[in-house]
């Protein structure tokens, strides 16, 4: 009564279609890194192949990038774009933010012509902008939907999907910001995204630069932040390896280093760092150096025991995860890493770009 041959066929087309259905149902739960975002948590879209153009502006940089697809296609900087040497955040000015505006969109469509973006993403930790400056944005550049990355989370997903990491336990140390200044710990996996899950507003970041301008050049950069003041923490690191900390600056250092605004005591700290000998000055270094390290070992334990309250001791949380991924500027002083992988135990990842220069890749692939 039925032709077998074409019974066969039928059954096997119907296998073939669930088959596909199947592989596309799991293919979706796998997706590229990124998605839909808040301040404590990002979580995997739905699909990958979207083009984003991410707009970063802090107090030193304004960066441009432009991904498709979670592949970056285009990144630079105001000040590449205009060759206009260390320019700092987006003009105050209208006539200037429009003329900086389309120099920005001129070159970003060098590498993207007529492109009409999924997203675009906004990571703006400066003063709080007037509406012009949003309006101007997207007068100039063409996206379907807007969203903001917080910029601690920004350095956090750079962090991780330039891991070799699939679980990883990610610590960003950085300056102010939207949310906070400080700590910020994130729990991170492939599958699910990236998750918060400790922040401690603490100023010890900062005060290690005050101390450097005590130490190298008080006069101007106490005053003002300019870019040559951006080298002094590097400079005090550099100084630290060269002696060992000891008890005749502990006291002072650390009482400095733990204030609540470490900026109203540099004039006192200035008049006992002055007079100090070579052999003093080395010695206050790798004491401010000791400090900073006892201080983010104390949070990062903090931090670890939070996402098991039970538990007493960190070692036994660690044991879920791959390695550490330390990012934010507090990740180029490089000793800081060298202590978390002795003192955990782990293999300690530094992206590429820890600093700020980084923020529009961890922006755009937020969102992809």
């Amino acid at each position: 009564f039925f032709d077998v041959d074409t019974l066969m066929w039928t059954l096997a087309l119907w296998l073939w279609g669930i088959c596909l259905w199947l592989c596309m149902l799991v293919a979706s739960s796998f997706p590229c890194a990124g998605g839909v975002l808040n301040t404590t948590h990002l979580r995997a879209p739905t699909h990958c192949n979207i083009s984003v153009v991410a707009i970063v502006s802090s107090t030193y940089d304004v960066g441009v990038v432009v991904a498709n697809g979670g592949t970056v296609l285009f990144a630079t900087t105001l000040e590449r774009v205009l060759g206009n040497k260390q320019h700092s955040a987006f003009s105050s000015s209208v006539r200037e933010f429009e003329t900086q505006m389309v120099a920005l969109t001129g070159a970003i469509k060098v590498f993207a012509p007529s492109v009409i973006f999924d997203v675009g993403v906004l990571s703006i930790t400066t003063l709080r902008k007037p509406s012009w400056f949003y309006e101007g944005l997207k007068k100039h550049l063409n996206a379907k939907e807007w969203v903001e990355a917080p910029h601690h989370m920004a350095h956090a997903v750079l962090g991780f999907y330039n891991s070799p990491f699939a679980n990883a336990l990610v610590v960003v140390l950085d300056g102010r910001a939207e949310d906070t200044m400080g700590l910020n710990m994130y729990v991170a996996q492939r599958p699910t995204g990236v998750t918060r899950i400790f922040q401690r507003e603490s100023r010890y970041l900062e005060a290690f630069y005050y101390l450097a301008t005590v130490m190298f050049d008080p006069a101007d950069c106490f005053r003002t932040a300019t870019w040559q003041c951006r080298g002094l923490g590097t400079m005090l690191m550099d100084y630290a390896t060269l002696g060992k900390p000891g008890d005749e600056f502990r006291d002072q250092v650390k009482a400095f280093v733990s204030h609540r605004n470490p900026r109203l005591r540099v004039r006192d700290l200035f008049k006992k760092v002055s007079g100090l000998s070579h052999r003093q000055r080395v010695e206050f270094s790798a004491t401010a150096q000791a400090g900073l390290v006892d201080l983010l070992l104390e949070d990062v334990k903090a931090g670890i025991v939070s996402l098991h309250p039970d538990v007493s001791t960190p070692a036994e949380p660690l044991k879920e995860f791959d390695g550490i991924i330390f990012c934010g500027t507090g990740a180029e002083n490089f000793h800081l890493t060298q202590v978390m992988a002795e003192h955990f135990q782990l293999p300690v990842h530094v992206p590429v770009a820890p600093g700020d220069d980084g923020v529009g890749i961890g922006a755009a692939w937020a969102v992809n």
